[in-house]
């Protein structure tokens, strides 16, 4: 059965470096496939997710018996972060009627991860540039399990 795990780190200061661990269900046989993105938690400014502004830190991930390394990526801001700022003005718009978001498809990372402990290690570094805080990191694992 396909599952999807989100963790979440919240990163208030500049330079932060986290260490966290995700634990996986019991019954997990491997993990297939990771997503990860960064989220304004506040109104962006103008010069903000631009440049080396976009990016905002790197993720690394691993299993703690092998000490190895599986993922590790530079993660930008996710960039329709800046559109749901803006007031939407449509006619006919609202919650009782269905909508649609233009953007491209986030598709998840391909991995192919046997998890033989029940848990993943991960570091995160701070490397935002400006006053792009507070933001979330958001860690999407896709797993299967029996």
């Amino acid at each position: 059965m396909r599952k999807i795990l989100i963790h979440n780190e919240t990163i208030t200061k500049a330079g932060v470096k986290r260490l966290f661990q995700i634990v996986l269900p019991k019954n997990t046989l491997v993990c297939n496939g990771i997503l990860i993105e960064a989220t304004k938690t506040t109104l962006p400014t103008e010069n903000q997710f631009i440049g080396k502004n976009r990016y905002c830190g790197w993720v690394t991930l691993q299993i703690p018996n092998e000490r190895d390394v599986f993922f590790s990526e530079l993660i930008p801001f996710f960039s329709s972060e800046l559109q749901t700022y803006r007031p939407t003005l449509s006619v006919g718009l609202d919650e009782q009627k269905p909508w649609w978001f233009s953007g491209t498809k986030r598709e998840f990372f391909s991995v192919s991860v046997p998890t033989k402990s029940m848990l993943i290690e991960g570091y995160y570094e701070d490397h935002a540039i400006g006053t792009n805080y507070p933001y979330q990191v958001r860690i999407y694992l896709e797993i299967e399990s029996e």
